[in-house]
């Protein structure tokens, strides 16, 4: 309270419209001494983009680190994360998804102040209490949550300190894929710098939730494989052992509906990529087969999965398992896809409207008929 009635200009910190410009102010008042500071200049010659990737995963790994003790003792989990962590709760004591002997106040105290009711699928057979949220955020989130029960009977820190791990490291290989899609070092800092600064990355950066595992995944794949994304590239190996990489790529991306149905397309776009890839490949038969392995035991895997969880090969897929009946209707599309950048206090034109530099850059890229356009409209 002091400080704030003393600068109360500081509660323009508070705004998300203000976020991205403070970012940029900042790099306004730096500009000039870094283009007369002649050894800073000297030096920047000599970082190579996997100096400058990693100097971006350690900077957001502190900023994200400080973020998320900030966040852990200043708000209460809140949302799906609670019932992600109830998950790997479950996992960690019984080894089992299944919430019918979780979710008393004693178990939601160890992360969490106040009981919750839990998000039980329909679906679920009898004596059974499956969550409708996926299980793979919460055993990726596993080794964390241990870890935080063990060293300070915190394990929402150790879990939100993970998830800065996750989002830095995703940051920083995004840098990565547009210096290998051909964008030079230093003009990729600019929209890192953004993307890192405003919402829904900074706000989301800690709080559990699958979409950074899952676009760190996919950058891997996109990272790995830039030639099919550039015109007038030469096919290059992903490595010496390429139909093993390939299997490992495959099975991660077989993996991402675990993470949310909703990444299946994810996974069937960069899939398609792999195909090419082992299509391709000088050793085309073990590639190919590699990649149809994989394929075959990620499909198993979740078809015996759902039917584990919902006695239906779809599992929570199937409308009514889990989701609203209505849910996959394209007459809903009309209304949630747009409102991604529209809605009046959710929309990403609301929190950052710096992001609709994106389409500036996407109209340059039509001028010049360029392959990166169709990558970025695919993605």
């Amino acid at each position: 309270q002091p400080v704030g009635a003393s600068f109360p200009v500081l509660g323009i910190l508070w705004s998300p419209h203000a976020s991205w410009a403070l970012a940029a102010s900042v790099l306004v008042v730096l500009l000039p001494t870094l283009r007369s500071a002649r050894g800073l200049v000297a030096i920047a010659h000599r970082l190579t983009p996997a100096w400058l990737a990693g100097a971006i995963f350690v900077l957001c790994t502190v900023v994200y680190g400080s973020w998320a003790v900030y966040v852990s003792q200043m708000t209460m989990v809140h949302g799906d994360e609670a019932h992600y962590l109830l998950v790997t709760q479950s996992l960690l004591r019984d080894g089992d998804i299944d919430l019918q002997n979780n979710g008393t106040r004693e178990d939601i105290a160890e992360f969490r102040m106040l009981p919750f009711e839990l998000h039980r699928a329909p679906s679920s057979p009898a004596g059974t209490t499956y969550s409708v949220h996926p299980p793979g955020l919460s055993a990726l989130l596993l080794p964390a949550y241990a870890a935080g029960v063990t060293l300070w009977h915190n394990p929402r820190l150790s879990c939100y300190l993970f998830m800065a791990v996750v989002s830095a490291a995703v940051l920083s290989l995004l840098y990565l894929w547009l210096t290998r899609l051909g964008f030079g070092r230093w003009q990729p800092l600019v929209p890192i710098a953004i993307i890192g600064t405003v919402a829904p990355t900074a706000f989301f950066s800690v709080q559990l939730y699958p979409d950074f595992p899952a676009i760190l995944v996919a950058v891997v794949v996109l990272l790995l494989l830039p030639h099919w994304q550039v015109a007038g590239r030469s096919r290059v190996d992903i490595s010496r052992h390429e139909p093993l990489a390939i299997f490992g790529l495959a099975l991660a991306l077989g993996a991402l509906p675990l993470l949310h149905p909703r990444f299946a397309p994810l996974s069937v776009l960069l899939g398609a990529l792999l195909l090419l890839q082992a299509h391709t490949s000088s050793r085309r038969r073990l590639s190919l087969g590699a990649l149809a392995v994989a394929v075959l035991l990620c499909g198993g895997l979740l078809v015996g999965y759902n039917i584990a969880v919902a006695d239906d090969w779809l599992g929570h897929m199937r409308p009514g398992n889990a989701w609203d009946d209505e849910a996959l209707k394209l007459s809903t599309w009309g209304i949630s896809l747009p409102g991604h950048w529209l809605h009046e206090t959710k929309g990403v034109v609301a929190n950052a409207p710096v992001l609709l530099l994106a389409f500036v850059g996407a109209g340059r890229l039509l001028g010049k008929l360029e392959r990166r356009l169709l990558v970025a409209a695919a993605l």
